[in-house]
């Protein structure tokens, strides 16, 4: 015997927030204001009317309410943790380009000996490239 599905929100970006799908994954209503992106317990992706989905959770719609903007905020969380690093490793390699570059350890002598930030900074692109 298999076990139910059960489903929790996955939490929504920016831009699925922007495109979400206006038809309930479950009862097939169409033209909803609002749908939620809700993960199935066997990993698939459904997307329901809010009351379908607080009703597929067995909550009501406040407490649903409540785990929706957590799953968002978490989401959101995770997609500003992986901007920061990705900036954090796209400044260690301009600092090791200038590192390599002016063969100088301090930030200032490597910007001046370049001809300026704007002038560093385009050298660097202009060696990525």
């Amino acid at each position: 015997m298999t076990e139910p599905r059960t489903y929790t929100p996955a939490g929504m970006t920016a831009q699925e927030r922007l495109n979400t799908p206006t038809e309930c994954g479950c009862c097939g209503r169409q033209g909803l204001k609002r749908t939620v992106k809700m993960v199935a317990s066997d990993g698939g992706i459904v997307w329901l009317g809010s009351t379908c989905a607080a009703r597929a959770m067995g909550i009501g719609e406040a407490q649903f309410a409540r785990h929706t903007r957590e799953a968002d905020r978490a989401v959101a969380s995770a997609a500003a943790e992986a901007r920061r690093a990705a900036a954090a490793a796209e400044d260690a390699l301009f600092d090791a380009y200038l590192v390599a570059t002016t063969g100088r350890t301090d930030r200032r002598e490597q910007i001046d000996a370049l001809g300026g930030f704007a002038a560093a900074r385009a050298a660097y692109k202009a060696a990525r490239a």
